[in-house]
């Protein structure tokens, strides 16, 4: 079994779906596809042909990370793809909640790779994927997951490693200007304190969430953002200081 992700919208992906379709292929989500490939060569998938689609094959053996100078192996993951029929603004907070606590690569809204690891290797207040799993579908939303994906090529384990890290490290930035901006209010008094405090309290959880990532990425991927996390750490301080 293979998942084929199309990271385009543009005509690279309007021409492979015309191709999983002749191959027997099914669309499950916009610019995702489920299928065997008895009809479908994925050897003709080169990094130039399709520079934006990624294959993840199912396998039976668990990959660990391998991570050097020379290559780059981002082992077993797990994709999940969601639907909630009703989905009030308290859900999709609770779920967005939940996505900073697990490392993942968003492909599509609602759609998801992770790294593939089992509860007993969560760190901190870390989330697992059957966990997430678990609350959508008791809200009533509907999962499609496979564990135990690898990508065929090389380049596609360096694309997802680039993926991985570039998720990190725009969550940090995004948590760095909401402290810059709750600052400048702050200084500014330009914001109540209620208020204040309510926004502190949901970038604290954000971040200890996060945090727990970053060091379970350090030790998977070697993706290292503790650094930066710690001076989002050292801003969290002095803001409630300001607030004290």
């Amino acid at each position: 079994m293979y998942i084929v992700i199309s990271l385009s919208k543009g005509e690279i992906s309007r021409d492979l779906s015309e191709k999983l379709k002749v191959s027997g292929f099914n669309k499950i989500k916009e610019g995702v596809w489920i299928g065997l490939s008895e009809k479908f060569n994925f050897e003709n998938i080169t990094k130039n042909g399709f520079s934006e689609v990624l294959v993840l094959k199912k396998s039976r053996k668990i990959y660990t990370p391998h991570i050097g100078s020379e290559e780059i192996n981002v082992g077993s993951l797990t994709f999940l793809s969601y639907k909630i029929p009703l989905n009030p603004p308290k859900i999709r907070k609770n779920i967005e909640r939940v996505l900073w606590r697990i490392p993942c690569i968003r492909i599509r809204k609602t759609t998801y790779i992770f790294p593939f690891f089992k509860d007993s290797a969560k760190i901190g207040n870390m989330v697992s994927v059957s966990e997430m799993k678990r609350l959508i579908e008791s809200v009533g939303g509907y999962c499609f997951k496979i564990s135990k994906l690898v990508p065929i090529k090389d380049w596609m384990h360096q694309e997802i490693f680039h993926l991985f890290k570039t998720n990190i490290e725009e969550k940090v930035n995004k948590l760095n200007l909401l402290l810059d901006n709750l600052t400048k209010k702050l200084k500014r008094g330009e914001i109540d304190r209620k208020v204040a405090l309510k926004n502190l309290y949901e970038i604290k959880f954000r971040f200890q969430g996060l945090f727990s990532c970053a060091i379970f990425l350090k030790k998977w991927l070697k993706i290292d953002e503790t650094t930066n996390l710690q001076k989002i750490k050292n801003k969290i301080s002095k803001v409630k200081q300001i607030l004290q």
